[in-house]
């Protein structure tokens, strides 16, 4: 993915190496130092969007970013964040506003199950059955997959997780409408994180990366 011009980001993510390793399974010690995933942000396109104002403009910025983990792990969640600000040449700095986002937020179907105590009048009756005296019941719920937050500001947040039924994996696309002064330059300062586990033995919390990955980048 390295070589792509498409990518405008990425790094590695490996579990710590730097924790005592008394507590540590023999499948985590294996696993010490070892690459077990990927993240990255691609290049984000700027498209002008006609509003018919005479000093504001909007533009539409599309962004994609993500994750590939290596089989040993899965991610259980994505941050990605993008601050905005614009500029002209003989005012410095002009304010631009996020006024439209998406997604705001996906929810994704699920089956939950979920505990039900008997009443104490039935408990005798249950008992003599032989039953249990919880019942667990399988029922249809949602689940969130994806929150967005940041109308109305200069920055817009997207936090991702898996759902029962659909990994979090590849490329994850949102996008944001901006206002800005008319002929202005604008910039986007793009940030994300993740967190993976292993599927082997104990769960092992890998590092986010030390900070958030942040980049400057003119969009237009």
């Amino acid at each position: 993915m390295s070589q792509s011009e498409d990518v405008l980001l990425e790094v590695d993510l490996t579990i710590p190496d730097d924790v005592d390793d008394a507590d540590r399974t023999d499948n985590e010690l294996r696993l010490l130092g070892k690459n077990v995933g990927r993240i990255y942000v691609r290049r984000p396109r700027c498209t002008e969007l006609l509003d018919g104002e005479e000093a504001y403009e909007s533009r539409r910025i599309d962004m994609t970013f993500g994750v590939i983990p290596e089989p040993d792990a899965k991610i259980t969640w994505i941050r990605f964040s993008v601050d905005l600000s614009a500029g002209l040449s003989d005012q410095g700095e002009v304010p631009v506003v996020i006024t439209e986002l998406h997604p705001a937020e996906r929810f994704a179907p699920a089956k939950v199950r979920r505990e039900y105590r008997v009443e104490a009048k039935l408990k005798a009756e249950i008992a003599e059955a032989g039953g249990e005296e919880k019942l667990m019941v399988e029922v249809d719920a949602e689940e969130p997959e994806i929150i967005g937050y940041g109308k109305d500001g200069a920055q817009a947040v997207w936090d991702v997780r898996p759902t029962t039924r659909r990994p979090l994996v590849g490329d994850q696309q949102v996008y944001v409408v901006a206002r800005k002064t008319r002929g202005s330059v604008l910039f986007g300062h793009l940030g994300i994180e993740a967190e993976l586990t292993t599927r082997l033995g104990r769960v092992v919390p890998l590092r986010k990366t030390a900070e958030p990955l942040q980049v400057m980048f003119r969009l237009c």
